[in-house]
Order: structure tokens, then sequence, then C-alpha cells
């Protein structure tokens, strides 16, 4: 990590993505009932097996993140933080015979003031959802039911730069006709 002491680009740390997915799956199976291994990230690097036909189950992934137009920089004295708001896209398919009765329970309990405290303590809140779309699967020669709902979730990110700021300044403007004496102190 760098400071403005050091000259060149600033960096700060690189954020957690894998806290993020494991939120949203904890907020999925906590809503949903679905047991945690039946609420799977979309996306794997070694993915399981997919679940029978008849079994229900989610499998979800952040589609998008739409950031607003542009950042707030709170300053203090050792670093700067760059506040964002976001709205984060999260895409859930439902499968199994129940698929559409899950998802429809993950919709109407986003509703509900104490599932969406979690959102709230993790700076987050409920956005709104996009319709359920019901888009059958083709595995294996046999049609897996699914359907399909985005919740789009907003949320506040904050990343600090150690951007270190005056405090105060004693000297002299000292131009060719005039000689000014300044004190600044920054409190």
């Amino acid at each position: 990590m760098t400071t403005s002491a050091t000259g060149g680009y600033l960096t700060t740390p690189l954020p957690d993505s894998v806290a993020l997915r494991r939120f949203f799956q904890g907020l999925i199976k906590g809503i949903t009932g679905l047991p945690g291994d039946m609420v799977r990230p979309r996306h794997q690097k070694d993915p399981p097996p997919m679940p029978g036909i008849d079994i229900n189950w989610c499998a979800f992934g952040i589609e998008t993140r739409s950031p607003d137009a542009s950042a707030y920089v709170a300053p203090d004295e050792l670093s700067a933080r760059v506040v964002r708001h976001e709205a984060v896209d999260v895409l859930c398919s439902f499968y199994g015979p129940a698929g559409e009765a899950y998802a429809e329970v993950l919709r109407d309990g986003m509703q509900v003031s104490q599932n969406r405290e979690p959102l709230l303590i993790a700076s987050m809140g409920f956005k709104g959802n996009s319709k359920l779309t019901t888009l059958p699967e083709l595995h294996n020669d046999r049609w897996y039911d699914r359907c399909d709902l985005t919740l789009t979730i907003n949320r506040e990110t904050g990343k600090v730069y150690e951007i270190l700021c005056f405090t105060g300044a004693i000297g002299a403007i000292i131009t060719e006709t005039l000689t000014l004496p300044f004190e600044v102190t920054h409190s």
C-alpha cells in the first residue's frame, strides 16, 4: 500500500468478493429455508454435481454492479475514505419441483423488515426485484424446472487511501513588492 508521502499512484486493499457472495448465500438460505448446500454460487471454480431433477435448490450470482455517478471523498488527517453507492443485481435461479414457490418465498420474504435487517447492518438496503421468470433448462435430455428472480440491493462501499493532509503551516509569502507572514491551522 502506498501513501501520498511516497508519491505515485495510491492503492488500497482489494475488496473481498467472496465475503459478499457468502453474505448473499446466507440471506437466500435464511429467507427460503433451503439447506445451505442447496444455495450455491452460480459460477464456481470446481462446481459440485448438479442436484437431481426432483431436488429443490438455488444457484445465485452477482450479475451487475451499477455505481452511482460519483463517489464522496471524506478526508481526515491520515487518510481519505472514498464512499460510493452501487446497485447490486443478484440473479437467483431456483430449480426443482417447488422452485417457483421458493422464488416466490424469497420475493415476498424480502418485504419483511426483520428479513432485511442483515442488509441494514451491512450498509445495504433492498431496492426491489424482477418479475418471476419460468425458464425450464435442458440437461442430459431432461427438462429441469427453473424459475429466475433478480434481487436489486443498494450497497455502500468504502475504500481508504492513505492521503496525508496538512494540519498546519507557518511561513511567509514573498513577492517582488510585498512580504506577508501567515499561520494556518486545521482544526
